[in-house]
């Protein structure tokens, strides 16, 4: 049975507050993730949000998506 290793992507606060959790095969040290997410942002220079960090850590490196907790947004209010 293979180990899988867990790192957490998250931004925002209270009801903005947003987070994904990613799996791979091997352990990285927080200093090697974090150098993997910082090339994620130079590669897409501009607004860069977690969705696109999450893209990046899949297409160069093979991660896997575990869990997506989203932030909840009301569109609208209903009057009662």
């Amino acid at each position: 049975m293979k180990k899988l290793y867990y790192y957490r992507i998250s931004e925002g606060q209270d009801e903005m507050y947003s987070e994904t959790i990613v799996v791979h095969e091997e352990q990285f040290d927080q200093g090697t993730f974090e150098k993997m997410v910082k090339e994620a942002m130079v590669d897409k220079p501009g607004k860069i949000d977690q969705v696109d960090i999450v893209k990046y850590l899949i297409g160069h490196y093979h991660f896997q998506v575990a869990y997506i907790e989203a932030a909840f947004h009301s569109t609208y209010i209903e009057e009662q």
